[in-house]
């Protein structure tokens, strides 16, 4: 590694941590400043079992705020490279740097050879990052901020949710925390092809058992109701049997899934996998999501290249209008692509759905790179 790639990469990182603390801090200002009230109740809620309001206020805020800015440097770190490279370049142009690396024979792709990879490379830490740990992060990320003041992570109620035996399943509330998941006040209505309930199941509560897969109830009984004329003109009612642990498609990721859009995108891929082949989630979603992992990586590497040509240039350029180009192109493409990630178009495949913004890109990209002059 040259003396001049070093002075490069140094230059590019110490952007990019600039950007990226300012952008976090600015973040977490606004939006704490916009509820502060959910997290005063929160530490007032708290205070007793950690010490007193501040300790119980600086708690609540590194647990929540923790998790979201991990989950937010893996939808923004694109965009922040792209505009640490910019900066780098913008930079280097000013002090008239890239006129000294032109006369001194080398080209301006060798300048921008460093920043690209060191890009690339950071682009593809998204993606352990999403992998390892966000996914055990995911109770907490898809938690309201009126869930701080609470001791569970996420509480809802779930009515007549269908599994993939067309068994209807309703709780008083399911709740999710890191190690536990219940619900509680559970009934499940199994039907016949006519519509008839043939069983009920029903519990006091019902803990997801993560070793068998099945829910363990608690004060469990089955109910299966006779329409036997004889038996109903004598007035018998149907014996409740005991029973232990349900079986059901409808795992704690169903119930979330169905309930909290976020959930799946939160995720590791074994975990998408498992869910694609549960039939009480939309398997197209699911897929869509697996294959946005990998094209948001690609997108955001060809938003490092959609900018050079505005910031490689031999001349220093009139940085005002430079950049309000380069942002205003970059911005909307990485803006389409994040849109694009999050929403199936409807009647397109979803994987094509995924790999759309590569697709759209990838010629824009080849196209802007002609106009660079070294």
């Amino acid at each position: 590694m040259s003396t001049l790639d070093r002075y490069i990469i140094r230059q590019f990182f110490v952007n990019f941590a600039i950007l990226l603390c300012v952008f976090m801090w600015l973040f977490v200002l606004v939006d704490f400043i916009a509820a502060v009230d959910e997290f005063v109740q929160a530490a007032n809620q708290r205070q007793g079992a950690v010490g007193g309001f501040f300790p119980a206020l600086l708690w609540v805020f590194l647990d929540y705020y923790g998790p979201v800015l991990i989950r937010i440097y893996v939808l923004i770190s694109g965009l922040l490279i792209v505009g640490a490279v910019g900066f780098t370049l913008a930079a280097m142009a000013v002090r008239r740097e890239l006129v000294a690396v032109l006369t001194s024979g080398l080209s301006l792709y060798r300048v921008a050879a460093p920043l690209l990879l060191c890009g690339i490379a950071i682009n593809f830490l998204a993606l352990p990052i999403q992998e390892f740990l966000i996914p055990p992060l995911a109770p907490r990320l898809v938690r309201a901020k009126s869930d701080l003041k609470r001791p569970v992570y996420r509480s809802f109620p779930v009515r007549f949710a269908r599994d993939d035996q067309g068994n209807l399943i309703t709780a008083g509330s399911f709740s999710s925390s890191l190690n536990v998941q219940k619900l509680k006040g559970l009934s499940v209505l199994t039907r016949n092809q006519t519509g008839q309930a043939i069983r009920r199941v029903s519990a006091t509560e019902a803990i997801w058992n993560p070793a068998t897969g099945v829910w363990d109830l608690l004060n469990g009984y089955a109910i299966e109701p006779t329409y036997d004329p004889a038996a109903l003109a004598a007035g018998q009612p149907p014996e409740p049997k005991p029973v232990a642990f349900l079986v059901t498609s409808l795992t704690p990721e169903a119930i979330l899934a169905r309930q909290a859009s976020a959930y799946p995108r939160l995720i590791s891929i074994s975990q998408l996998l498992d869910l694609a082949k549960n039939a009480s989630v939309d398997r197209s979603l699911v897929v869509h999501i697996m294959h946005s992992r990998f094209s948001g990586i690609i997108v955001n590497s060809l938003l490092i290249l959609l900018c050079l040509p505005f910031f490689l240039l031999r001349l220093p350029p009139n940085l005002t209008l430079v950049a309000g180009q380069a942002a205003a192109v970059c911005l909307v493409a990485w803006g389409l692509a994040l849109l694009f990630s999050f929403y199936v178009i409807p009647g397109l495949n979803p994987v094509a759905s995924a790999w759309l913004p590569v697709v759209i890109l990838l010629p824009l990209t080849g196209f802007s790179l002609q106009f660079i002059r070294t």
